[in-house]
């Protein structure tokens, strides 16, 4: 799967990282206060919402 991580700059939502993960658990473990999208191996979301 592969991970698209934004953080939020006034209105405006920035990519700052891409990165391959196993599964949406690493996010949680990795980041926090972004807003990340990921993508299974077609390119369907699988998830989208923000990591506190």
């Amino acid at each position: 799967m592969k991970a698209k991580i934004y953080t939020k700059w006034g209105p405006f939502y920035i990519l700052i990282e891409e990165e391959e993960i196993k599964d949406i658990d690493e996010l949680f473990k990795e980041w926090r206060d972004v807003y990340a999208v990921v993508y299974d191996n077609d390119g369907n979301i699988v998830f989208e919402d923000f990591v506190d």
